[in-house]
């Protein structure tokens, strides 16, 4: 497989999508993919590193000068790129010229498009050629799960064609801090990274830690201006800028300090925090959307308002203050990294999204069955079992979508079920998740389970011979019983109605027509779903037959007020809709 990877910049460049590049295309291209980036920020040239081809143009340099002669020099060339290459996927890297190419490019508007999200953007309204491209898009990807929400929340449309795989780095041993406290801060030197009010925060940090130094990693702008902030402080005695570094720089820095401070404003899902719990370090940081996702707070490190110098000061002084309280946080975000941002687990789901872009096509005939799945060692097994029992003639495709688990669902899987595609995404609870199976699995045919649920021998050819024999069913339905059941949860007796999506097989197509599972719901989004595609009015079957075979237990999301207020408020929804009619 060929990939043309556009994107701001690769190595040397900085900034978190040339990182992004450096861990993933090298990964890439060892397991056979054939990865040519463009890098659009940047100087002229070609040139391979750790087996990526990277050629460089210097588009957006251009646009910014109005250098019109330059853009369209640029484009020439990544549309005769594109033409010699033929490639197989074209990758774009968004906010980036990528996504003006992608729209007005002939030979890249014909080849199958994956659009990743790398932080928060404007035009994800209609308009724009931000927006035409994630409309063209076979698969989004997104860097972090509030990246993914917000984006399903503007463009639903979207939902099931939107995957989250968080940033991820290599594991590494880490090494106990030296005694002298030092807080480092790597980023761009932008308003965004709030670098201002760390400076800000530094009087009253060193009039309890006098001892405590501040090195200053990243170029920008603004380095002028807070290197004069700095002075203006009076704390540049205790500040070292050392500018840009490569990234061996950067992790001989984080070996070297007690806290890595991130006062940002606004960001996507930082790799600095990742590479924080690389190194076993503690992070103080912003409470924000995607560094509230890399950092758990109070456990890894310490979040406090943006913008807010005297919160900041006093996170950092008490970890100052506290070496051995920095070093549990350390341990603690490094246990974590190991479980949620593996660069081989984001490498292998690229490739399955690579390859669904290229199966563009649903699979007449195949079923897809998604299971997601969070912390499901227990009982994982059990389902997928259940499922392959009922192969027979019928060709299925099993995916597993781990939303987060901290026990060891993927090694079971890989156990139990080798066959099974297990994709690892951000957080988001089963509606997410139900979506990314969507967006990953081609069949015509869609069947879920939860991974805690078994089904009964014959369900799938019962099942599916009704839809055979009624090419106008959008779905059909059968019965549940439920089992299990502990002292605070009661199993229900005898057969249930169940119409529900995951008491039943649908059809590819209706989820294109009612679109996917909200985002933001504990455990309501199934009852959501079918209130919607019920509400359509397209035909359905329903059998007497018990379909579904539901564990009851004390950790099933399905139960509880928060559950029973997300159905009454779907209901809702769908009786004020009948109102308006």
């Amino acid at each position: 497989m060929r990939v043309l990877w556009l994107a701001h910049g690769y190595p040397p460049d900085g900034g978190g999508v040339a990182r992004h590049g450096a861990l993933l295309a090298p990964r890439l291209a060892r397991a056979g993919v054939d990865v040519h980036v463009v890098a659009l920020g940047g100087r002229d040239g070609v040139e391979t590193r750790d087996g990526v081809t990277v050629h460089r143009m210097a588009m957006e340099s251009a646009m910014q000068d109005g250098d019109g002669q330059g853009v369209l020099a640029a484009r020439v060339r990544v549309g005769r790129l594109a033409a010699d290459l033929e490639p197989d996927v074209v990758h774009l890297h968004l906010p980036t010229a990528a996504g003006a190419l992608a729209a007005t490019l002939p030979r890249l508007r014909g080849t199958p498009q994956v659009v990743s999200l790398h932080n928060e953007l404007a035009p994800f309204s209609q308009q724009g050629p931000v927006a035409q491209a994630l409309t063209g898009a076979t698969v989004v990807t997104t860097i972090a799960g509030h990246l993914r929400d917000a984006l399903v929340g503007v463009r639903p449309e979207l939902a099931t064609r939107v995957v989250a795989i968080g940033n991820a780095v290599d594991a590494r041993p880490t090494t106990e801090p030296p005694p002298l406290p030092v807080v480092a801060f790597v980023g761009r030197l932008e308003h965004q990274k709030g670098l201002d009010v760390l400076l800000r925060a530094l009087p009253s940090v060193l009039a309890r830690h006098p001892e405590l130094r501040t090195v200053v990693m990243g170029g920008g702008s603004q380095g002028a201006e807070l290197r004069a902030l700095s002075k203006r402080l009076g704390v540049d005695h205790a500040v070292t800028f050392v500018g840009h570094q490569p990234p061996e720089a950067v992790a001989a820095l984080l070996d070297q300090c007690l806290v890595v401070a991130m006062p940002s404003r606004y960001e996507g899902l930082p790799y600095v925090a990742v590479e924080a719990a690389a190194a076993g370090r503690a992070v103080v940081g912003s409470r924000i959307p995607g560094l509230d996702e890399a950092v758990v707070d109070g456990t890894t490190g310490i979040l406090v308002d943006p913008g807010k110098p005297a919160a900041l000061a006093e996170a950092v002084a008490a970890l100052a203050g506290n070496p051995e309280w920095c070093a549990a946080m350390g341990e603690a975000g490094h246990a974590r990294l190991q479980l949620d941002a593996d660069v081989g687990d984001a490498a292998a789901a690229l490739q399955l999204v690579y390859r669904r872009a290229v199966e563009r096509d649903e699979i007449p005939g195949l079923v897809s069955v998604i299971v997601p799945v969070r912390n499901g060692a227990a009982f994982i097994a059990e389902a997928l079992a259940s499922v392959r029992a009922q192969e027979g003639d019928l060709p299925t495709e099993v995916v597993v979508v781990d939303d987060g688990s901290t026990d060891d669902t993927a090694a079971v899987v890989a156990r139990c079920d080798p066959a099974a595609t297990v994709i690892r995404h951000c957080r988001g609870g089963p509606g997410p998740a139900r979506n990314a199976g969507l967006a990953l699995t081609t069949g015509e045919y869609v069947a879920l389970l939860d991974a805690d649920d078994r089904w009964p021998p014959g369900r799938l050819a019962r099942l599916m011979g009704v839809l055979a024999a009624h090419a106008d069913l959008e779905a059909v339905f059968g019965s549940a019983v439920e089992f299990g059941g502990s002292h605070d949860t009661v199993a229900r007796p005898g057969v249930l109605p169940a119409r529900m999506p995951t008491s039943g097989i649908i059809r590819r197509r209706a989820f294109d027509r009612v679109g996917g599972f909200r985002v933001g719901l504990i455990g309501g989004d199934a009852v959501d779903w079918m209130v919607r595609f019920l509400a359509i009015g397209q035909p359905i079957r329903v059998v007497d037959d018990v379909v579904l075979e539901r564990r009851v237990h004390g950790r099933n999301t399905g139960r509880g007020r928060a559950v029973q207020r997300e159905r009454l408020a779907a209901l809702k929804r769908d009786l004020d809709r009948r109102r308006q009619v």
